[in-house]
């Protein structure tokens, strides 16, 4: 279910009558926040700011996308992959404090 949620300017997202996700207004500045998680505890996962920065994991997107691991693992990055097979792959390595980018071709 739908409905409005009228504390911030926004969308509440539920199942079964407890809210599950939201889409809601940052400030009166016309950012959007989108929280997911449900129960009492909904936690931000993305946010579009007023000038159009997109921040996925951070509250603070500097530029028009940023994207922040906020937990430790081995290594967290970006993958983008395409229907036809080509795609790349830019991560960081916690433990060597490495940065790579892998390209991803085609299968012949």
């Amino acid at each position: 279910m739908i409905e409005p949620y009228s504390q911030d300017g926004g969308l509440l997202f539920k199942y079964q009558s407890a809210e599950r996700a939201s889409i809601r207004l940052t400030d009166s500045s016309g950012g959007l926040k989108f929280q997911t998680g449900g129960g009492a505890i909904s936690y931000e996962r993305m946010r579009i700011d007023n000038t159009g920065n997109v921040g996925i994991g951070t509250t603070s997107p500097g530029s028009k996308l940023v994207v922040v691991q906020s937990t430790s693992t081995s290594s967290s990055g970006i993958t983008v992959n395409s229907t036809d097979g080509y795609g790349f792959r830019m991560w960081v390595d916690s433990d060597n404090k490495a940065y790579q980018i892998k390209l991803k071709r085609r299968k012949s």
